[in-house]
């Protein structure tokens, strides 16, 4: 696990009691129960966005759900309180809402992307963050929308925010997200294996990722997956079965809304 100096610095929970600036509204709240996530009664308006984006890119169908259920186990992991939880898992769920003003042709492009393109791409935080200013949850959820891409040691966009200057919800968005990512396929990628994806999240704790976060995810997934070390180079039957059970967790866990 990555060494965190809990002496220097306040844990995330703590800071999320003074970023949140009130309890959120009923149309954020989430029935929660110890091992599933509903998402009954967040309304039309965030169901809306959430089934656009998903129309807009099919590519990462399902991603929004696993977010939704990353980031309530993470939360939990890290000890935020219930309006907090909800307010992170709405965040995930909306993200990438942004994306939606971005061309298709950008979206599924199936290699890397040019200098502008990429440029173009950055700017779906910022389109995201308008897209959901009318939202009455919209104050609450605002800064993880934006601030998804930010990166622990200041160089990710779009406000090149560094450690704690980041919103916590968007800490928790950034680790889950790339984690979901690494281990979905993707036009410009291949699938990691559950091993491979949480090495390249350990060796960027404290650089690309807070820390904190990173070792609450590879906790809980090793508890999923029932196994106490991470080894890379496994063999393919290991892996096959640590893919299967996440794959079930994921499945008794997302509740579709």
């Amino acid at each position: 696990m990555v060494a965190t100096n809990v002496a220097q610095r306040t844990t995330i929970s703590q800071t999320w009691i003074i970023a949140e600036p009130s309890a959120p509204s009923d149309a954020l709240a989430l029935v929660v129960a110890p091992d599933t996530i509903q998402h009954n009664l967040i309304d039309d308006a965030v169901l809306a966005l959430v089934r656009a984006v998903e129309a807009k890119d099919p590519i990462t169908g399902g991603h929004l759900h696993r977010m939704a259920a990353y980031a309530l186990l993470v939360g939990r992991r890290l000890g935020l309180s219930d309006s907090a939880l909800e307010v992170v898992c709405c965040g995930a769920l909306l993200h990438d809402v942004g994306k939606i003003g971005i061309a298709d042709a950008l979206l599924q492009k199936p290699g890397r992307l040019t200098d502008d393109e990429y440029r173009q791409m950055q700017q779906h935080p910022l389109m995201g963050e308008q897209m959901i200013a009318s939202l009455p949850i919209a104050a609450l959820i605002a800064p993880i929308v934006r601030g998804h891409h930010e990166r622990w040691d200041g160089r990710g966009y779009p406000d090149a925010l560094a450690g704690e200057a980041i919103h916590p919800g968007a800490r928790i968005v950034a680790v889950i997200d790339s984690f979901d990512a690494m281990m979905a396929q993707r036009p410009y990628n291949m699938p990691m294996t559950i091993d491979a994806a949480m090495m390249c999240l350990h060796a960027g704790a404290g650089t690309q990722w807070d820390a904190d976060v990173v070792d609450a995810l590879i906790d809980c997934l090793l508890t999923i997956i029932g196994e106490r070390e991470c080894v890379v180079g496994a063999d393919q039957q290991r892996n096959d079965l640590a893919t299967e059970r996440l794959n079930e967790w994921l499945q008794t866990t997302i509740t579709e809304y």
